[in-house]
């Protein structure tokens, strides 16, 4: 990830053209990232790694962990984790004022 973030890891080329975009309309001030994992061990490493990477240039950035999607059976209870928390995340900052970038991958 040292030499192109953004052809080394996919989570991270999206969460950084919204992050450019968003400083180039807005400037740094305010720019955050939330990150709202699954609670699967590949999701949630991979989350703490685009945290680390992000924080290191200067943007802050929280972890949310989600319900994990395992079966068909599951679904339901996934989904409703996310809207709990991610979809309740946006609202509240909504409301507060904030422009919100919406990226979402899969995982």
């Amino acid at each position: 990830m040292k030499s192109d973030p953004r052809f080394s890891c996919a989570e991270l080329a999206g969460i950084l053209a919204a992050v450019d975009e968003a400083r180039s309309r807005y400037g740094s001030i305010g720019v955050m990232v939330s990150l709202y994992p699954t609670a699967i061990c590949s999701s949630y490493l991979a989350s703490e790694i685009v945290a680390r990477y992000l924080g290191g240039k200067g943007v802050p950035t929280f972890i949310k962990v989600l319900k994990a999607i395992r079966s068909v059976e599951g679904f339901d209870d996934g989904l409703a984790s996310l809207a709990d928390i991610a979809v309740g995340d946006v609202v509240e900052y909504s409301r507060m004022g904030y422009k919100i970038y919406v990226n979402a991958a899969p995982g």
